[in-house]
C-alpha cells in the first residue's frame, strides 16, 4: 500500500510533467497532430457513447468519419 507522501510526490511529478509539456513551444506539425487526434478520439468517443460497446470497427469507423466529415459520403 502507498503512503500518502508518496502519493503527493507523484503528483507534483505529474502536474509538473504536464506543465512542462503544455508549456514547451511544439513545432507547427505536432500540434496539427494533436488537434486532429483529440478530434478523432472524441468522435470514436462519442460514437461509443451513442451507440454502446460492441460496436464492430467498420461501423465504429464509419460513425468517426461520419461525426468528423458530416457531408462526406464516405463507404467503409
Amino acid at each position: 500500500m502507498e503512503r500518502r507522501g508518496e502519493r503527493r510526490h507523484r503528483t507534483k511529478l505529474f502536474v509538473f510533467f504536464v506543465s512542462l509539456v503544455y508549456t514547451t513551444r511544439l513545432h507547427a506539425l505536432f500540434k496539427k497532430a494533436d488537434e486532429l487526434s483529440h478530434l478523432v478520439i472524441g468522435a470514436a468517443i462519442e460514437v461509443h457513447r451513442l451507440k454502446g460497446p460492441g460496436l464492430l470497427e467498420m461501423k465504429l469507423v464509419d460513425g468517426v468519419v461520419r461525426m468528423i466529415l458530416p457531408g462526406a459520403n464516405w463507404e467503409a
